[in-house]
C-alpha cells in the first residue's frame, strides 16, 4: 500500500496483484489491501495471481478479516463484498490482464528435500509482462534458473531480487541469540548455536 501511495495510485485502481511465492515478505501487504478496500468500500473484483496455495492463503486472510467486515464501515445495513478472486498459476501459464499478456515460469527459489517430488507446496514464480510497447520480467526470489533466463530473453527490463546472504544469516544469528537462552554466535556468518 505504501508503494501505491508513492505512485499516487488509489486502492480502487488496483485490479490485479501478482504474488511470486507465499513467503511472508512477499505476502504481508495483502491484508492491508483487503482492509483498505473494505474501509473505502471499494467495489469490483480484485484478482490475486500466485502459485499453488494462493487460494488457501486468500481464504485465510478473508477469514481473519471477517470480524472487521461484519462490524462494518459505511452505511449500516449495506454489506460489503471483498470480491477477491485468487487465480493459481503454474509454470507455463499465460493470462491476459487489461490487454497485456503475462507469462509464468517456475524459478529455483525452493529446493525440495532429496526424494520429495511433491510440488504442491513450495513453488515460486517469475512473471513476464508483455505490454504494447515494452516487456518487463520480474524474477521474484530465485537462484540460477534456465527458466528465468528463457523468460527474460529480449525483455526491455529485468527486475531481479538480490540478497546479501552473509548479512541476512548474520542478522538471523543475532536475532536468535537475543531470544535463545544459552546461545552464542559462532562461525564467520554469525549463526547462533546453543552452548552445551
Amino acid at each position: 500500500m505504501a508503494q501505491l501511495a508513492k505512485a499516487n495510485l488509489r486502492v480502487s485502481a488496483l485490479r490485479a496483484v501478482f504474488l511470486s511465492h507465499l513467503h511472508f515478505d512477499h505476502t504481508a501487504g495483502m491484508l492491508a489491501v483487503i482492509g483498505l478496500r473494505m474501509q473505502l468500500e471499494t467495489r469490483g473484483p480484485l484478482r490475486v495471481y500466485g502459485p499453488p496455495g494462493t487460494k488457501a492463503f486468500i481464504e485465510g486472510l478473508l477469514a481473519a478479516a471477517a470480524p472487521a467486515m461484519r462490524a462494518g464501515y459505511g452505511i449500516p445495513g449495506q454489506g460489503w463484498s471483498a470480491d477477491i478472486q485468487p487465480v493459481e498459476m503454474k509454470d507455463g501459464s499465460v493470462v491476459t490482464v487489461d490487454g497485456f499478456k503475462v507469462t509464468v515460469a517456475e524459478n529455483s527459489h525452493f529446493r525440495l528435500p532429496e526424494g520429495n517430488t511433491d510440488r504442491a507446496e513450495g513453488v515460486s514464480l517469475s512473471y513476464r509482462f508483455d505490454l504494447a510497447d515494452r516487456s518487463i520480467v520480474y524474477t521474484g526470489d530465485t537462484g540460477p534458473s534456465k527458466a528465468v533466463v528463457s523468460l527474460a530473453r529480449r525483455a526491455d527490463l529485468l527486475v531481479s531480487e538480490m540478497i546479501d546472504v552473509d548479512a541476512v544469516l548474520a542478522g538471523m544469528g543475532r536475532g536468535a541469540c537475543a531470544t535463545a537462552p544459552n546461545a552464542t554466535p559462532t562461525g564467520s556468518n554469525g549463526i547462533c548455536t546453543p552452548i552445551t
